[in-house]
């Protein structure tokens, strides 16, 4: 009984003509069911791994007299065709981006104009028989370039297909209710008529008469995706004729798969100046062939086969009476050449039949170009002053391949075919102009769906568990300094792809933040060199989003750093704070003179109030925004927007996910209490960063934000060595720091001791006494602001709380970098 795939299930001849009869009902879910780019790359790449463990398919192939080495081959091939690697590269090389990549994506920073590729819509793929693997591989093209797929096999074909797509629907249901798979035949008229009249794109492969046929049953607009037969072939140069290695490589490709590939040899051109001397090359090639020939088994011709190779033999013996073509064959007659004194180029009959013509190389383009539409590759067999002289003559000819002798049937990731990409041919270029998208890079961020990340059932990874990895050397190309502990520096390692990936969401967290591209002008202070990051990434930002900027870094000689900013009409300056201050203080007279900057972004460190108040009073800053919130080790974790103050951040969502734990266990926090941010990255090539305790601690933000964005958002309250239990209670540091700079404009450094005595907690403040502190005042100042350690203190009475002002030397710090130790805890906890 015959058997089809319906969106997941199998279904038997008689139930596909009640859903055919409605498919014109159905056809609307087709468009409507999306997945999401993280989902599909997800699902692809676990069924490319349980494609190779399933018995089930194994038994099958079996069955199809495979043996364990081709099956193993086959499944490989697939496998590695769903990995998430070869998807992005794809993507990548054939669409020019692999973010996000079905997101729309802003094109003019003068103009609110996005552009997008999206699915054509519902994409019928019209295979021939014995497409085997090939009816697979067209499918996951349809998958990766976002369609709903209707894949007609040949009614004789095997149930490979099914089988394989049955497991698809097993490791995500959602993905395989994408995928029809019909088994019928082409006369079946009034079914494929029903399933050409729904499709947007038809892609078919097949001989010019079956390519025909399906385009004249083709409606007007319906995008025609061919893939018609080609033919290869071999050209030897006078000096290649000598080149040993390179002829076996050749024989090689004759032999391998029967020339039943475009990509086979079927005629070689011989650069000779007469018909002896190319029987001559072709009797001293005859060995080559037979030897490679004897090492490959062949299977048994059809009689159809058989005959079409005799009658073009017994043609070319009766030519040979003429002394015009000879016919070589190998002893045990299973391959042959057939020698022909004349030009032109003629497919071969196959199965271990080459063709040998003379050629001139000045006749190259006139030899070819007739057949132009149908070439393919050609291989090369010449010296090294020859070659691309050669590859430029057969290109412009109308080859769209050259390949190594013996390398003709190979291939390579993301390798176009017949000299085209599937992806753009299996998609549209969408564009949209919005009234209200200023700042908006991506405007999908406009109306993504509630928040639900995937996280993994893992550990929580903590800093010295991300830095205990050892990242993959193999595709590290980037290293960065991430700081370590005991005075150790650590490594972040990044590919490539990490790297721009995180770089351009980045880059679009800093438009949203406010730099305007088409308007600002920008200088990069960061500090750079000693495996520092700052300032490269920064340069990359700016490039990622075409802004005019000075790579300056944290230049020591500030006269220069600001005759350059003025020189150049600079308005935006990009910086940790600390260089920042000192930049704007030693040469205050000259930047009030300018009046020219109006933007601030940060990094690394934070303005305090005073600072800000500072900036805005004397330079008329506008704009004083964090450039990204992140870290070495996870990359850019948020970004602000223009309704963004203070610690709130968006989540870099296409990046990252977050979760907020509770401070003393690994449970989800309710509502908007303080916690733990935990960041898992989607994808890092490099290495995992899954479930990693960052550091800093933060909250939820639960109302939307007015830049309309749908995206996640969060608080940040300080790192987590200033969030402290003492008594049964947290307490934060930062927030008792906010009401001594808002209350008392308090701006030096503060130190919090916990000790226990009397078997009772004792929390102590200890102030810088240069400034002029009423201890008494700034007691009761905190006791009044801060509810939970008011109730801790004098409701429960569990907790003793007091302030003292020492000298700013006699703080605690640490012995190897001199930094404060902001929160010491000296309680005995034995």
């Amino acid at each position: 009984m015959k058997k089809h795939f319906w969106r997941g299930q199998i279904i038997t001849d008689e139930q596909l003509e009640s859903k055919l009869a409605n498919l014109e009902k159905e056809k609307n879910s087709f468009y409507s069911d999306s997945i999401s780019w993280d989902q599909l790359l997800y699902s692809l790449e676990k069924f490319g791994a349980a494609l190779q463990l399933d018995e089930k398919i194994n038994s099958y192939l079996i069955s199809l007299g495979q043996t364990q080495t081709e099956i193993k081959d086959l499944l490989l091939e697939i496998a590695k065709f769903c990995s998430r690697d070869n998807i992005l590269s794809k993507w990548k090389k054939e669409l020019g981006d692999d973010q996000a990549p079905f997101d729309f994506k802003r094109v003019d920073f003068t103009r609110n104009l996005f552009e997008a590729w999206k699915p054509l819509g519902i994409l019928t793929h019209i295979l021939p028989g014995n497409a085997f693997g090939l009816s697979i591989l067209a499918t996951i093209e349809g998958l990766i370039s976002g369609n709903f797929n209707i894949v007609k096999l040949s009614s004789k074909e095997n149930n490979f297909a099914l089988v394989v797509f049955e497991l698809l629907a097993q490791v995500d249901s959602k993905l395989a209710e994408k995928i029809i798979v019909l088994k019928m035949s082409s006369q079946e008229v009034s079914r494929l008529d029903s399933i050409l009249a729904i499709s947007d794109g038809v892609s078919a492969w097949g001989g010019d008469g079956a390519i025909q046929s399906i385009r004249d049953r083709l409606p007007a607009q319906t995008r025609f995706i061919p893939w018609g037969h080609k033919i290869s072939m071999a050209m030897i140069s006078q000096k290649g004729q000598n080149l040993t290695e390179s002829l076996k490589n050749l024989a090689s490709d004759i032999v391998l798969m029967e020339q039943q590939a475009c990509s086979s040899p079927q005629i070689a051109f011989v650069e000779v100046e007469n018909f002896v001397e190319l029987v001559s090359f072709g009797k001293s090639f005859l060995p080559l062939l037979e030897k490679e020939s004897l090492r490959t088994s062949q299977s048994e011709l059809s009689l159809q086969e058989q005959a079409e190779i005799t009658n073009q033999v017994e043609l070319a013996k009766l030519e040979s009476l003429y002394g015009n073509c000879e016919v070589l064959t190998t002893e045990d007659g299973h391959a042959r050449i057939i020698i022909e004194d004349q030009e032109g180029l003629r497919p071969s009959p196959l199965y271990r039949t080459i063709i040998f013509r003379p050629i001139k190389r000045n006749t190259i383009l006139s030899t070819l170009s007739s057949w132009r539409k149908y070439l393919q590759s050609v291989s090369l067999i010449c010296s090294a002053s020859e070659e691309m002289e050669l590859a430029s003559q057969f290109i412009q000819a109308g080859v769209t391949r050259v390949a190594l002798p013996g390398q003709m049937l190979g291939s390579y990731q993301g390798e176009p075919h017949d000299g085209v990409d599937a992806l753009p041919r299996f998609m549209r270029k969408n564009r949209i102009e919005l009234s209200h998208a200023e700042g908006i890079f991506r405007p999908e961020s406009m109306i993504t769906e509630e928040y639900k990340p995937v996280i993994p059932s893992t550990e929580v990874m903590t800093k010295k568990g991300f830095q205990d990895q050892n990242g993959d050397k193999e595709v590290t190309r980037y290293y960065f300094k991430s700081g370590g502990s005991s005075g150790k520096s650590a490594l972040s390692p990044f590919s490539y792809r990490d790297y721009h990936h995180q770089m351009q969401a980045a880059a679009e967290g800093l438009f949203a933040a406010g730099f305007q591209p088409a308007t600002d002008r920008a200088v990069n202070l960061f500090f750079g060199g000693g495996l520092y990051g700052g300032f490269l990434s920064f340069t990359t930002i700016l490039e990622k989003i075409d802004a005019v900027q000075l790579p300056m870094s944290a230049h020591e000689d500030l006269a220069f750093v600001a005759e350059m900013i003025i020189k150049l009409e600079v308005n935006t300056l990009l910086g940790m704070p600390s260089y920042i201050i000192q930049l704007l203080t030693q040469q205050k007279e000259v930047f009030k003179k300018y009046s020219g900057i109006t933007k601030i972004f940060y990094g690394g460190e934070h303005f305090s109030p005073a600072q800000r108040e500072w900036l805005e009073n004397e330079f008329s800053i506008s704009l004083i925004k964090s450039a990204s919130y992140g870290s070495v080790d996870a990359g850019p974790l948020g970004y602000q927007c223009l309704f963004s103050s203070g610690g709130i951040h968006h989540l870099n969502d296409q990046l990252h996910t977050l979760e907020i734990l509770e401070m003393d266990q690994d449970q989800k926090i309710s509502g908007s209490e303080v916690g733990r941010l935990i960041f898992t990255t989607k994808h890092r090539d490099a290495l995992d960063v899954i479930r990693y305790e960052i550091g800093d601690v933060g909250r939820w933000v639960h109302d939307q934000c007015q830049c309309g964005r749908r995206s996640p958002r969060f608080e940040l309250m300080g790192r987590m060595g200033d969030v402290f239990r003492a008594a049964g209670t947290f307490i934060n540091l930062q927030k008792i720091e906010k009401i001594l700079r808002d209350n008392f404009n308090y701006q030096g450094e503060s130190q919090v001791v916990l000790e226990q005595k009397n078997n009772k907690d004792s929390l102590t403040l200890y102030l810088d006494s240069q400034f002029d502190l009423v201890i008494k005042d700034i007691f009761d100042s905190i006791i009044e602001n801060y509810t939970d350690l008011r109730e801790v203190v004098f409701k429960e009475k569990a907790l003793d709380f007091s302030i003292n002002a020492i000298s700013n030397s006699a703080l605690l710090r640490t012995e190897s970098s001199g930094k404060l130790r902001r929160v010491v805890d000296q309680r005995n906890r034995s």
